[in-house]
């Protein structure tokens, strides 16, 4: 018995011995993913007793043989891992710079702008939102101002007004710039609005090309999003397939009175059926689509509006922005106050039909 016992114990201190022969290591390898989340794992022969200390270079640390943290934005970090075995009185370290590259989700930045009575302009960002976006606008490379809603100063001249939006939970980034003439020099500007047709086929817009080249001779060039552009004030395009579509209107004149001017709306066209069709006409022939019902009061207006029309009728009123998307539906009676009190900052196209199921288009600028 006692020589089984000895046999034991020789067997138990032979062990321990070569456990100590075993000297730390700190060797490591990781496996990142796209979304910034990274696995990683000690590599190197240590003991049992063995303990491993991360640090990630991101502000955050973790332990064990394996371990995984997350990095929220790209970028190279210095990661080190501490292998510590007080049993065996060995330690080792390890250091290494890694390069993360994360992939946040995409944004859209786009604005619209309308000229003030003053000679300003107001610039609002109807791009992709959310409550931790922020919006930083810059003038000719110059930060102007920050909010979701810019105006500009009056003085006459041509500018390069950019939007750049961030959000600082998901980590995209977009930016948008566009060269606006504010006064007398030089005096284009750029703009234009669709809706759907009611009198068309279905899935039918009419655009009304509303830019300014105060009175100068003006090239249009349009990109519709497909790859596809057309020339002159007022063209038509079908859509051949599904998609969504970004409508892009640049003018210019020829020289010596130069002058240029851009406008895109994003998502313009949001295609799921087989055919769309825009056509674009001038202003003056946008009421010719009914007869002319009745009379928005006052426009611009800053909460409230009204139909000025024949006592006793009822309107049916549809909201749609300058993107031809439906954003509110109510009703009012001829010369009643409507509130619109919540209804963003902008300009919308208003569809005002009475109760004989009479049709006419309106514009209404919400200040």
């Amino acid at each position: 018995m006692k020589t089984k016992l000895l046999f034991i114990a020789l067997l138990t201190f032979f062990a321990v011995k070569m456990q100590a022969q075993i000297p730390c290591s700190a060797l490591w390898t990781y496996t990142a993913s796209p979304n910034g989340s990274v696995t990683f794992t000690a590599t190197g022969t240590n003991s049992i007793f063995s303990n491993y200390y991360w640090s990630f270079g991101n502000g955050t640390s973790g332990t064990g043989v394996t371990t995984t943290t997350n990095f929220n934005a790209s970028g190279p970090f210095v990661v080190c891992l501490y292998v510590v075995d007080s049993i065996n009185n060995c330690s080792d370290s390890s250091c290494q710079s890694i390069t993360i590259t994360t992939n946040p989700p995409p944004c859209t930045a786009s604005y619209t702008y309308t000229s003030n009575s003053n000679g300003s302009v107001t610039c609002v960002s109807n791009g992709t939102a959310s409550n931790t976006m922020t919006y930083t606008w810059t003038v000719n490379n110059a930060l102007a101002g920050v909010g979701s809603t810019y105006t500009s100063s009056n003085t006459p001249g041509t500018y390069n007004i950019c939007l750049l939006i961030s959000d600082t939970v998901s980590g995209c980034l977009d930016s948008i710039c566009n060269t606006i003439t504010i006064g007398s020099t030089p005096p284009c500007q750029a703009n234009f609005y669709i809706f759907p047709d009611s009198n068309g086929a279905p899935h039918t817009y009419i655009g009304v090309n509303t830019s300014n080249g105060g009175g100068l001779v003006m090239n249009y060039v349009w990109y519709w999003g497909d790859g596809t552009s057309s020339t002159g004030a007022y063209p038509s395009h079908t859509y051949a397939s599904a998609g969504s579509y970004t409508i892009c209107l640049y003018i210019s004149s020829p020289s010596p009175n130069t002058c240029s001017d851009s406008l895109c709306l994003t998502s313009t066209i949001n295609k799921t059926t087989s055919m769309y069709s825009i056509n674009f006409q001038a202003p003056t022939t946008v009421n010719d689509v009914k007869n002319e019902l009745a009379t928005i009061y006052p426009n611009p207006t800053k909460s409230s509006f009204m139909i000025k029309g024949n006592k006793g009728i009822k309107y049916a009123v549809d909201f749609y922005t300058v993107n031809g998307i439906k954003v509110k539906t109510s009703s009012v009676n001829a010369n009643e106050n409507m509130n619109i009190s919540t209804l963003a900052n902008g300009i919308y196209i208003l569809k005002v039909i009475d109760q004989n199921g009479a049709t006419q288009y309106s514009k209404l600028i919400k200040e």
